[in-house]
């Protein structure tokens, strides 16, 4: 991954091969190409460590805001701290997740973003401010896809809108619902 990403660094992620890779990395293509399929999975893994990382130190700091809200917001907004200084690799993680994890479903590994997500829904659920009736792993997967589109829409266009406002409003937007209607809450 190291090489990788140094390689991706000097002459572009474009034109690194895997095989300029796998040479630099003094391992054999076969090798290479067993842990990684394309060099999208490399970079991937990369954001995935990095996702990791972030999890573990947000997660403490999480347990002593007061709600559901303030909780997705701060892990989001943490996460998405990262993605501001980092829009090109997460361009080309993204777009390898669409085509590729997002359809492994259940069987994709989980990066630490989505295990927070997770922890923060469960508690949610635990102190009655999210409906019981719905699996914390269902509404996690569906934030997930929700935040990777809204991320998506930045990469591709970093002046069309405020990541934090676009965070808040996919956070009520999950929270709340669509509708105006008091009924429906």
């Amino acid at each position: 991954i190291d090489v990788a990403l140094a390689l991706f660094g000097r002459q572009g992620f474009d034109n690194t091969t895997m095989e300029q890779i796998a040479t630099e990395a003094d391992v054999a293509r076969k090798t290479l190409y067993n842990h990684f399929p394309v060099k999208e999975a490399i970079a991937d893994e990369y954001v995935k460590q990095i996702s990791k990382g972030l999890a573990q130190e947000t997660f403490s700091s999480l347990q002593r805001l007061p709600d559901t809200r303030s909780r997705l917001l701060a892990a989001l907004n943490n996460a998405y701290g990262w993605v501001k200084f980092n829009p090109e690799i997460t361009r080309i993680v993204l777009a390898y997740r669409f085509k590729y994890i997002y359809q492994a479903g259940a069987e994709a590994e989980k990066t630490g973003t989505q295990q927070v997500l997770a922890e923060i829904l469960r508690a949610g659920q635990q102190a009655g401010e999210i409906k019981s009736d719905i699996s914390v792993e269902l509404m996690a997967t569906y934030l997930d896809m929700l935040r990777g589109v809204m991320a998506w829409e930045w990469v591709n266009d970093t002046e069309s809108f405020e990541l934090s406002d676009r965070i808040a409003r996919l956070v009520d937007m999950v929270l709340y619902g669509i509708s105006t209607s008091k009924e429906s809450s």
